[in-house]
């Protein structure tokens, strides 16, 4: 079995949703993304339409500031973050004045939630090793009946996958543009090498991943901030 093919980031069905909405949600305006902001708490919390628009234009007013802030050059980073965090909280305050305490306290633990995953994530793309033990941990986790040897070359396969990445990143002859076609370029390939290492049974398991992740991004995509 070949595991060291040339594949890069979003080889993987699972990868590749995450990556997929992330260029879906770049091409929204921000007025559109403070809308489908609001529109998901809405549904969350059964607002009206007039608490729906009071947090849709407190969003869409924190989007832009936050990016007045951090395009000026003449400020620190320690300060745009802090300027940043301001704006959260007065944001926050307008999400609070209409939702009950309860639902508030809610609002506020997802959020929290949210960021705690941000942070591993972002821990996690700093060291490939770790990030390619930790997808193929989750991964295996999901699947019946994965073998000590199954789950080995799926590290394996992850790792090089991770190692890629890197080397894509570091690579200076490759535009942006250059390296983006080249990962959706191999995608397909590491979605076979991934199926050659799993059975029928635990294939049909992945493809009924895909599709319910697939439904929980659509769904939650707004939610990170």
């Amino acid at each position: 079995m070949k595991l060291l093919k040339p594949v890069v980031l979003g080889i993987f069905a699972i990868a590749s949703l995450s990556l997929n909405a992330q260029e879906e949600n770049s091409t929204k305006t921000p007025a559109e993304k403070a809308e489908k902001r609001a529109a998901h708490i809405a549904k969350e919390y059964d607002l009206t339409e007039e608490e729906t628009a009071k947090i849709e234009a407190a969003r869409l007013d924190f989007m832009n500031t936050s990016k007045k802030i951090k395009a000026d050059k003449t400020t620190t980073k320690e300060v745009k973050k802090s300027q940043i965090q301001a704006e959260k909280v007065r944001y926050s305050a307008v999400v609070k004045s209409v939702l009950s305490d309860d639902e508030f306290a809610t609002f506020e633990a997802k959020m929290e939630e949210k960021k705690a995953k941000r942070l591993e994530r972002a821990a996690l793309e700093k060291d490939p090793e770790a990030r390619a033990k930790n997808k193929a941990e989750k991964l295996v986790a999901k699947l019946s009946d994965v073998t000590v040897e199954q789950k080995m070359q799926i590290e394996v396969l992850f790792l090089k996958v991770a190692q890629k990445i890197e080397a894509l990143k570091a690579n200076t002859d490759l535009t942006d543009e250059q390296k983006k076609e080249y990962i959706k370029g191999n995608k397909k390939d590491g979605e076979r090498a991934l199926e050659a290492i799993l059975t029928e049974a635990q294939n049909k398991e992945l493809e009924a991943l895909k599709v319910t992740l697939g439904e929980a991004k659509k769904a939650t995509d707004e939610d990170i901030k």
